[in-house]
């Protein structure tokens, strides 16, 4: 199921971001700027197609509380690796860090785990299934 990101810093680094497979960027008639260029740019080098829209058709798909700013962009994201996928890619850095993580109950322990380990660039974590 598709999911849609608005605004132009937000739609600039999804197109740079690994995690998401953008499908369309809908941009605004009128829209125009060096970030409007630099996402333009990102969608070219993705060929992902570009739709040009009437500000008040983008307001139908993003909803009329949100504020767009001209650039919507469609996408998918990515599932999640296994733990198959991230020791693979761990094996082909030389210097690589994985970090296991079992029997963590509190969400908020598992949140600081995870902001510490993308603070240090750890290249995956793996969390096992309660009580597994």
């Amino acid at each position: 199921m598709p999911y849609i990101i608005y605004g132009r810093n937000p739609v600039k680094e999804a197109l740079e971001s690994p995690r998401k497979k953008p499908i369309q960027l809908y941009l605004q008639n009128d829209i125009q700027g060096d970030v409007i260029n630099k996402i333009i740019e990102g969608a070219n080098r993705l060929k992902i197609p570009i739709h040009r829209f009437d500000k008040n058709t983008l307001q139908k798909i993003v909803g009329y509380q949100a504020h767009h700013q001209g650039v919507v962009l469609v996408y998918e994201p990515l599932g999640n690796p296994t733990w198959k996928d991230i020791l693979i890619k761990a094996k082909s850095k030389r210097d690589s860090l994985v970090v296991f993580v079992d029997s963590v109950e509190d969400p908020r322990n598992l949140g600081a785990i995870l902001r510490t380990a993308a603070a240090f660039g750890v290249d995956g974590v793996i969390i096992s299934k309660a009580h597994t």
